[in-house]
């Protein structure tokens, strides 16, 4: 049992006792008033075998006594400390002993330091002597730096000049290769038949199964018998064979290829023939329609010089077998 469980048991026991004594002292007062403050003889319950009857005065007196004693003990062993436990006062020993150790290392540390602060000291004021000397040389290099800097920003603007005639000269350039490199088409004869947009996997398998494995060969082969081996209607197979053709003319591309099947223009040789003027305009109305309905951009709208050269690189081709 731990000192503190002690003294707190202590002291319930001794402020029972209290309170009894009060009480007690409180009966004989109340005793005494009820018989009009004469003093009698008191029976008691519990020691009146031992001492006899007890006048009220007594009983009274011996009661305050007896309730100041037992407050007087109970004050005692509330208020006094108990004994120190050995293993605080050990720990307490322990503590005291590292702060020593402590202590002496900080103030060997602390000397250390006075030393090194006595050595950086005269360090510093021979340093202030060289750094008088570095600040001279350092103001001449920045008269240097400051002159060369002049010539620097005269140089900079010259290369600045020569700069942007390079980006003219580049630019023009990328312009000229631009026009002299002839248009690639979109798609060969040679390519799969998947190239082709609305041509998947499953149906290139059905194209190659009846000997189709590649662009030209669609082209040229019947819509009809595509229809007839496949799961593609006659209609179909002719809108792939028209998207097909349209797109090996360099420069049309799936956008430009709908355009043209929607305007009537189904093949190569019918692309030939236009008018590049009346084209562009049937071109432009349904570009124009296709756009407010969000199916192609602004800029994608194929403008007159694009339809032109359409046309143009059109003729080599009209003599060919996809015509």
């Amino acid at each position: 049992m731990s000192a503190y469980l002690k003294k707190g048991i202590a002291v319930w026991i001794l402020g029972f006792l209290t309170f009894m004594a009060a009480l007690n002292t409180f009966h004989a007062v109340m005793l005494w008033t009820i018989n009009g403050g004469e003093d009698y003889i008191l029976e008691t319950y519990l020691i009146s075998d031992i001492t006899g009857g007890l006048r009220i005065t007594t009983y009274f007196w011996v009661s305050t006594a007896m309730t100041f004693i037992f407050l007087g003990l109970t004050a005692i062993v509330a208020y006094r400390k108990p004994p120190l436990d050995p293993a605080l006062a050990k720990t307490f020993l322990e503590i005291e002993g590292n702060t020593m150790a402590n202590r002496n290392k900080l103030e060997k540390q602390g000397k250390t330091i006075l030393d090194v602060h006595e050595e950086l000291f005269t360090m510093i004021e021979s340093i202030g002597n060289v750094k008088k000397e570095t600040l001279t040389e350092l103001e001449k290099q920045r008269r240097t730096i400051r002159k060369v800097g002049q010539l620097s920003r005269l140089s900079a603007k010259t290369i600045e000049k020569e700069m942007s005639k390079l980006t003219g000269m580049k630019t023009r350039l990328k312009g000229i290769e631009k026009r002299l490199t002839p248009l690639q088409p979109k798609i060969k004869s040679l390519d799969k038949p998947e190239k082709i947009r609305g041509i998947g996997p499953h149906l290139g398998d059905a194209l190659r199964a009846i000997g189709i494995t590649s662009i030209g060969q669609l082209i040229t082969t019947d819509p009809a018998i595509i229809a007839v081996k496949t799961r593609l209607s006659q209609d179909a197979a002719k809108h792939l064979q028209a998207t097909a053709q349209l797109q090996m003319v360099p420069g049309v591309d799936e956008i430009d290829a709908e355009l043209l099947k929607e305007v009537g223009v189904l093949t190569i040789k019918e692309l030939a023939r236009q008018d590049p003027i009346q084209l562009s305009i049937k071109i432009a109305k349904i570009a124009k329609t296709y756009a407010e309905q969000g199916k192609i951009d602004e800029s994608k709208k194929p403008s007159v010089e694009k339809v032109m050269s359409w046309v143009k690189l059109a003729h080599p081709l009209k003599k060919s077998c996809f015509g």
